[in-house]
């Protein structure tokens, strides 16, 4: 990963935005009221924030991923390396975000649910963590998703992962908010919406703070319907997906409440079916074919993306696997 990508997202962050705009406020504040106190109120901000920088640098500083027999192997760190291997088992949801500062540059950054991680005593170590790629592109973020989603239960998974990502409407095949609820969120009802495939349930949101939230249906732990009375009044529904603590909450916000009920009903199904024929053991056959040697781990070299040794495609389940989600599953191999 290039140290400017990693420096320009730190200072293009939402913690750099609030703290830019709260040194404004007590410039404004200190010039209306001739009191020079309320810049000390910026002293432990900007100590927190300095905190939270060099955790996020170490963090992505030298980043690798690699395919390993237990799992995504992720090395990282300035000072000293350090290294830890997320099980595909124990990955429970994934969420891509893109703050409106990093959208000119085509920037995301992925965290995920871990089982384990989210009792850890100390909060920074646990967000960082659980951290699956620090700042990346969009191909590094395909990349990355191979690993965790080997089979992405679609032919085209470009396609409905980039209208996850970006798209509105029924860009992807998508189902969004009903026309008759856009009051309650005027300029993301276009995009707020889920997409089921074969092997994940999509949930997005967001029309500035873009994020796109998958869970595999064998992770669906429990679901719940809820609603308002603001949202019975205009006929939609939250659907909220259980999942172990981590960052990631997937809620399925202001969706029509036939919709709602009906994903209930499908996901509740497709969670059922899914744990009786997953195992974390097919992990590693569908990235990487029996009798392939694990290849060594890969960097991200300055202006690239992650690069890698090239792994031979595997085996994606199925009678006949399209063109478009070979290419995929081969993206990720190349990259980890």
């Amino acid at each position: 990963m290039p140290p400017s990508r990693l420096i320009g997202s730190l200072l293009l962050s939402e913690q750099s935005f609030f703290i830019v705009v709260g040194g404004f406020a007590s410039v404004v504040l200190s010039a209306l009221t001739d009191n020079r106190a309320f810049y000390f109120y910026l002293v432990p901000a900007a100590l927190g924030l300095a905190a939270s920088y060099w955790n996020f640098f170490n963090k992505g500083y030298n980043f690798t991923a690699a395919v390993s027999p237990d799992g995504i192997r992720l090395r990282y760190g300035l000072l000293d390396t350090q290294a830890q291997t997320l099980p595909p088992g124990r990955i429970q949801a994934v969420k891509i975000a893109q703050p409106p500062l990093w959208r000119p540059f085509g920037w995301y950054r992925m965290q995920v649910n871990v089982a384990g991680y989210g009792t850890s005593g100390n909060a920074v170590e646990g967000n960082t963590r659980t951290i699956l790629l620090p700042v990346g592109r969009l191909a590094d973020v395909m990349a990355m998703l191979s690993l965790v989603l080997p089979d992405p239960g679609t032919d085209r998974p470009e396609a409905v992962f980039a209208a996850g990502l970006t798209g509105k409407d029924s860009d992807g095949g998508f189902v969004t908010t009903p026309r008759r609820a856009r009051l309650l969120a005027p300029l993301a009802w276009r995009r707020n919406g889920f997409a089921a495939t074969d092997t994940a349930l999509l949930i997005r949101s967001g029309r500035w703070w873009r994020e796109l939230v998958l869970v595999p249906h064998q992770r669906t732990q429990s679901l719940a319907l809820q609603q308002g009375p603001l949202a019975r009044r205009f006929r939609v529904a939250d659907l909220v997906l259980h999942t172990t603590a981590g960052p990631v909450s997937p809620r399925l916000t202001q969706a029509g409440l036939d919709e709602a009920r009906q994903l209930f009903d499908e996901q509740s199904a497709r969670a059922r079916l899914a744990r009786k024929r997953q195992t974390t053991e097919q992990w590693l056959r569908q990235v990487v074919p029996a009798g392939v040697p694990t290849p060594p781990p890969a960097t991200m070299a300055p202006g690239t993306s992650l690069a890698g040794t090239p792994l031979p495609a595997a085996e994606l389940p199925g009678p006949a696997a399209s063109e478009a989600r070979t290419h995929y599953q081969q993206e990720g191999q190349q990259h980890g």
